[in-house]
Formats: structure tokens, sequence, C-alpha cells
């Protein structure tokens, strides 16, 4: 490698480790004061940094929350995906292998920054846009981790059950968001005792049901 390419990839790795540090300090800004409160100068504040140092990484704060949800996509997606990827996966060993990994689905600062950013998502046109594209890869996540063990369901079925789990999972970050640490316990219990039916209980045929726009 020519000393020109090793100042390049240093420089690469330098404004790297930069963003990730703006990012994880507007995390930080979110999750205590919310999007709004979350300024140029509580974020840079926080990074350690000046605003002025910020701007060379960021065009606006706009770009930094967008970046920030991004991060928080991609890490969501990321633990989604792990769960049981063995060969010989069963609706069983899926079903342990999320209860296993709950801890880190919920951990209380991820918890607070999606309710943020529903909440903002809801006055935010750019916000709920990415909130759109985030449940949709959900699904196409939660798909290729169950389909595996639903061999004999219809396409119909899965994508049923899919919606299904996507609804749970957001409201465990709303049941988390109130929970207490002794009441963990119980809530992976009951994760536990829904996904296991979700997955094996038949799903009755159903005509699609017209419903009125409010």
């Amino acid at each position: 490698m020519t000393k020109t390419a090793i100042a390049i990839s240093r420089r690469e790795e330098r404004t790297k480790r930069r963003r990730t540090q703006i990012i994880d300090a507007a995390r930080v800004c979110v999750r205590d004061d919310g999007f709004h409160a979350a300024s140029i100068s509580r974020i840079a504040a926080t990074a350690a940094m000046s605003a002025g140092h910020i701007y060379k990484y960021f065009e606006n704060k706009e770009a930094i929350m967008t970046a920030l949800i991004e991060h928080h996509m991609d890490e969501f997606s990321v633990l989604i995906a792990e769960i049981d990827q063995s060969e010989k996966r069963t609706v069983q060993s899926l079903v342990q292998s999320f209860v296993a990994k709950l801890p880190s689905i919920l951990k209380d600062d991820r918890t607070a920054l999606w309710l943020e950013i529903q909440a903002e998502a809801g006055r935010n046109p750019r916000v709920r846009e990415m909130s759109i594209l985030s449940a949709n890869r959900f699904r196409e996540t939660i798909r290729k981790v169950i389909e595996p063990v639903l061999e004999g369901n219809t396409e119909e079925e899965i994508d049923t059950r899919v919606e299904m789990l996507l609804i749970c999972m957001h409201g465990l970050g709303l049941q988390a968001s109130a929970q207490s640490g002794s009441g963990f316990l119980a809530l992976a219990t009951a994760v536990e005792l829904t996904f296991q039916t979700m997955l094996t209980t038949g799903l009755q045929s159903v005509a699609p049901r017209k419903v009125k726009a409010a």
C-alpha cells in the first residue's frame, strides 16, 4: 500500500470515528431531551467537540438525526437477523433465541430512542418516511427468520404472522419502557408464550375486510 493510500485510509477511519462520536452524542441527547431539544450546541457539548467541528462531518442537525435513525435501524435489524441461524432451527429454538436476545433488544437507550423516533414521526414527514422504511426492513428480516420453520404455510399466512410479530415487537418497546427491572422475567415469559402461539397456531382464512378511511 502506498503512502497516499495509507493516508487516505487513515483519514477515512478518522472521519468514521468522528461521525460515530457525533451520532452517539446525538443518541444521548435525543434519549434524554427529545429531538427538538437536541440542538447542535448540546450535541457538540456531549461529544466534547465544537459546533464548528461537527459541521465538518454533518451539514446540519437534520443530517445528524437521519444518520442516527439509520444507525438505529441497522442495529435493530442485525439483532433480529442473528436470531437462531442454525440449519435445524425449530419454532421452539427460534423463540428461545429471541427471548435470549431480549435484554439487548430492549436495552434502555434503544427503547427510549425508538419511542422518540415514533413520536417525532407524527410531526416530521422525513422521520415518518424513515420509520416506514424501517418497518418494511423489519418485515423482510422477520420473514427471513421465521420462514424456514413455517413449511406448509401459504404466503398469505406467513405475511399475517410477520405482521402479528411486528405489532408485538412495537408493543414490546412501549411495555418495556413502563416495566421495572423486576418485571423483566414476566415480560420474557409472556413473549415466549405469545411468539410460540403465533408461530404454531393455525390461522383461519378470512375474506379481506373493507375498512373505511377515517
